[in-house]
């Protein structure tokens, strides 16, 4: 019987039993940046230790939202999770209203963005969403403070305390609210625990059966926020597969530098 676990660990098992040099890279503006498995966690850890010296505690909403997949979703997921607060995946391609009304339903604290058009549509309700404290941007934003800020505060911070909380993350506890697209009304919010998703990122393993733990490649490309998608991201990283991120308009071109098993 497969022993589930929180989403956050299965980085840490890649840590210990299949680091990457490329654990997962991001194709931006045309180039492409990697993180290493210790990078990634080094980078995660800050950013926990920055949230958690910015306030953020168990149960506290954070919204993500990418116009383009990358790492760095990826760093914030793992960071907000490990210390107990909760994710709110949005789509960049939601409208305004839509953003209002998510934002105040969960109560979202936090925001991280990609870019300055998605950073102009949250600034737009930004006033209308009270429990909304701080906006940072992944891209270089004017008006935005970047994401690095938290990582940087986080920097000299106490690795101890992230630890305490994530030692008490339990496998069913809520892990991330995910949005409907609203098609029949107004979104619905789904609340996933930590084992809804991560046992069917481990109960799916069998499902491909040339993978090979610690040196298959995978080419992702649709959205880092749907929940499919990010099924499979927990069970690469479970797998110590590299992972490439992509997009639906450039996957053509990556399938053919990239070579996904």
């Amino acid at each position: 019987m497969a022993t589930y676990k929180r989403l956050f660990d299965f980085v840490y098992d890649q840590l210990n039993h299949f680091p990457q040099q490329k654990m997962m890279t991001s194709r931006l503006a045309g180039e492409w940046k990697s993180y290493s498995t210790q990078e990634f966690v080094d980078t995660m850890n800050a950013v926990s230790r920055g949230l958690l010296a910015m306030g953020i505690g168990k149960g506290d909403k954070i919204a993500l939202i990418t116009t383009q997949n990358r790492a760095e979703w990826n760093i914030l997921d793992h960071a907000i999770l490990q210390i107990g607060a909760i994710d709110v995946p949005i789509y960049p391609t939601m409208t305004e209203e839509d953003y209002n009304y998510i934002m105040n339903h969960a109560e979202v604290k936090m925001c991280f963005l990609s870019d300055q058009d998605i950073f102009k549509k949250v600034n737009a309700i930004r006033s209308k969403v009270p429990s909304l404290e701080h906006v940072f941007s992944f891209e270089k934003v004017d008006g935005c403070d970047s994401w690095l800020t938290v990582a940087e505060k986080g920097k000299n911070g106490d690795q101890s305390a992230v630890q305490k909380l994530s030692d008490a993350v339990a496998i069913d506890d809520l892990a991330t609210i995910i949005y409907t697209s609203g098609t029949t009304g107004l979104p619905k919010g789904v609340m996933l625990t930590h084992k809804n998703i991560a046992s069917n990122a481990i109960d799916s393993t069998d499902r491909l059966p040339e993978m090979k733990r610690g040196q298959s490649v995978a080419l992702s490309f649709l959205p880092c926020c749907h929940i499919y998608e990010r099924m499979l991201h927990y069970l690469y990283i479970d797998q110590g597969v590299t992972v490439y991120l992509s997009g639906l308009d450039t996957v053509k071109d990556d399938l053919f530098f990239v070579k996904p098993n």
